[in-house]
């Protein structure tokens, strides 16, 4: 894991945006393509019901989605707490992609 500056975290952290945008995107287009092969959703269920394999497919994009847009989310909140408050944290890089912050420990008196 290598240190680096809140430039460099906020700069890595957009690129990971990015990349969950472009994965939510797709899942989304995936999904609504299963979807949009039934003209009223009850048909969908009807045929989920007798397709336990197409409906498995369906849930994985489902959860992958929420999963995806969850991690966007916390990144967000992550990226908007290290511009309020750079020097409260250490900034880091693992496996040149990942970004973590991790809050700075404070000595006690």
């Amino acid at each position: 894991m290598e240190e680096i500056s809140v430039k460099e975290y906020l700069e890595k952290s957009g690129q990971l945006l990015e990349k969950y945008r472009f994965n939510i995107e797709n899942l989304r287009h995936q999904r609504k393509q299963i979807e949009q092969k039934f003209f009223l959703p009850h048909e969908m269920v009807d045929f989920f019901h007798t397709n336990k394999s197409e409906y498995k497919v369906w849930l994985k994009i489902q959860d992958m989605i929420l999963t995806l847009e969850d991690a966007y989310a916390d990144l967000v909140g992550s990226m908007m707490e290290a511009k309020a408050n750079p020097d409260n944290y250490n900034y880091y890089l693992e496996d040149k992609r990942i970004t973590i912050m991790q809050l700075k420990e404070t000595e006690e008196e």
